[in-house]
């Protein structure tokens, strides 16, 4: 359907973009949830926009992460640019702010003519991020502070689910392993509970349903809950994740 519209380069995008109007802007718009499932973890990948004018919904897809996952280009040319550099310090310090410790960071457009997979672009392109954090004060793989860089491509696909032949220099993770060492580095089930809500709805014949993610602890069916402010009780009486009923959510 993409290249039937002339946006072929966009093809891949169109998979998370499905209104038309981010399609017709060539951008994400909205926040969007999706499913995703790797060896080890379960994930939900919480699509944010990235322009600056959609700055809100950012926010309110980084409150209710665990990890987050940066792209940046592998191009000097487009990474150098004013607007896009200060954007990756402020997603970086937003990200940090809102208590994401754990970050992948992906140096995308590794095939590009101009990078054509070259381990020095990327060394380039590594640097150039920790430099744009350094700027707002976060230093990169401290204790409390863990970022991975990945070269891929999101146009061919290295290093996003299997290890790439075209980067024989690289021996890290893919994004894939990545995000799940990421994950398994924080968690801890036997931590007290902590659920953040994101929203509730009141259904008929259902009764009172809340959305959110269980920042630490274990969340299951019967359990008793207390909700603050106001020291509401609250009983649980069923867990489900993308219209699957879970026994256990946990953290």
């Amino acid at each position: 359907e993409a290249g039937d519209r002339g946006q072929d380069d966009r093809r891949y995008s169109w998979i998370l973009d499905k209104l038309q109007c981010e399609r017709e802007r060539g951008g994400t718009m909205y926040v969007a949830l999706w499913r995703l499932a790797s060896r080890r973890c379960r994930f939900t990948v919480i699509d944010a926009p990235g322009h600056n004018d959609f700055a809100k919904d950012t926010v309110t897809a980084m409150s209710q992460a665990d990890i987050a996952v940066m792209l940046v280009s592998a191009e000097e040319e487009a990474a150098e640019e004013g607007p896009k550099q200060s954007q990756v310090r402020e997603r970086a310090l937003l990200a940090y702010t809102l208590g994401l410790r754990q970050l992948v960071v992906c140096v995308n457009k590794m095939d590009s003519e101009a990078v054509a997979y070259s381990e020095e672009s990327f060394d380039r392109a590594c640097a150039r991020v920790r430099e744009d954090f350094k700027y707002v004060g976060l230093k990169t793989n401290e204790v409390n502070f863990d970022v991975h860089f990945v070269p891929t491509s999101g146009w061919t696909g290295d290093n996003v689910v299997c290890r790439s032949a075209n980067t024989p220099w690289y021996c890290g993770p893919t994004l894939i392993e990545a995000m799940d060492d990421a994950v398994a580095s924080h968690f801890r089930p036997e931590r007290p509970l902590r659920l953040l809500l994101h929203e509730y709805m009141q259904i008929g014949g259902t009764g009172v349903v809340v959305v959110g993610r269980v920042a630490t602890g274990s969340l299951r069916p019967g359990m008793q809950l207390l909700l603050v402010p106001g020291n509401v009780p609250a009983e649980v009486r069923s867990i489900e994740m993308h219209h699957q009923t879970l026994e256990e959510a946990a953290c």
